[in-house]
């Protein structure tokens, strides 16, 4: 397994956080006084969503696995589909935490 920096990587990178921080994904959800929810626990997942998205942003823009001896194949495409779905996962709950803390 490989990791490329290159340039057009890292402005996909940029664009992933960018988007994560426009959808309100590095504000810890705010519990209202009279919530059921423990704070600690609540911040505990909000943590490992953002964990989770980036580490998906990560595999998605910066991971080459090349596979085999003679006839080597990059199997990138892979991660790529890995990454945005483990993205996509973190942006869905992390969603529903903050309807949940809300509500």
């Amino acid at each position: 397994m490989e990791v490329n920096f290159t340039k057009p990587r890292v402005m996909w990178m940029l664009g992933f956080l960018l988007v994560f921080f426009f959808l309100g994904g590095f504000q810890a959800p705010t519990l209202s006084d009279d919530s059921l929810l423990s704070p600690s626990r609540v911040l505990k997942a909000w943590l490992l969503c953002v964990v989770f998205f980036l580490g998906g942003a990560f595999t998605t823009s910066f991971t080459d696995h090349y596979v085999g001896t003679l006839d080597r194949s990059n199997i990138r495409l892979v991660y790529v589909i890995f990454g945005v779905l483990s993205m996509a996962a973190s942006l869905f709950y992390l969603l529903n935490l903050k309807i949940a803390a809300e509500g």
